[in-house]
């Protein structure tokens, strides 16, 4: 899985079928929506662009390329680790709270759920691209 994630950094992975699959398809919906659905989908793509860093970093307006889709899920995935670290780094918290041993248990169980979609978004990469 490291490999392949590296890989994906590098832009060096080859595309396997499901994700070759997956790419077109996204591709083909972006079209239809900006073509055929104009009036429902340029509201939708400012509300996004809007409300989520993610979406106007990777160009709020772009038919969705795999270029586009492979910026998408880099940002999440750095903001879920950037997520993750900030947990890790509150743990100095439960030490000056009464009840250590249930805000250490808390935070243990979000952190095994970010760890979850940290590897799920990971695994996203590795069939996409």
């Amino acid at each position: 899985m490291a490999k392949l994630y590296k890989d994906f950094l590098n832009k060096n992975v080859s595309l396997q079928e499901g994700g070759k699959l997956t790419k077109y398809r996204k591709t083909v919906h972006s079209v239809v929506g900006a073509t055929a659905g104009f009036p429902g989908w340029i509201p939708y793509r400012i509300l996004r662009g809007l409300l989520q860093k993610c979406t106007k970093e990777c160009h709020t307006f772009d038919i969705n390329t795999p270029r586009r889709q492979r910026c998408l899920l880099s940002c999440k995935l750095k903001a879920l680790q950037k997520y993750r670290r900030a947990l890790e780094d509150s743990k100095s918290i439960c030490d000056a709270m009464k009840n250590q041993e249930k805000c250490y248990k808390r935070l243990a169980k979000e952190i095994w759920h970010v760890d979850r979609q940290i590897n799920k978004v990971k695994k996203q990469i590795a069939e996409r691209f």
